[in-house]
């Protein structure tokens, strides 16, 4: 995968009141993204967090909702975004 499809994005878990920057694949969806964020996240922190495929995910500023099913570079997805996790 080329860097073309990687977009850097940044993740506020409210719940864990931890932020997160991300290198994200633009052809996967939030979902899927964050399945592979979730096993670093472990590793990383020695947290115990379930994915549990139910999180939803609101573009910071306009806390418009986001469809965690459809790749990124569908939802027009930009670097730097911020978003928070639900």
């Amino acid at each position: 995968m080329s860097t073309v499809n990687k977009v850097i994005v940044f993740l506020h878990f409210p719940i864990l009141d931890k932020t997160v920057e991300c290198c994200f694949s633009m052809d996967d969806s939030f979902r899927t993204n964050m399945e592979k964020l979730w096993l670093l996240m472990e590793k990383e922190d020695g947290q115990y967090y379930r994915f549990s495929g139910q999180e939803r995910v609101f573009e910071k500023e306009t806390m418009t909702e986001y469809d965690m099913t459809v790749p990124l570079s569908l939802l027009n997805i930009k670097n730097s975004m911020s978003f928070l996790v639900y």
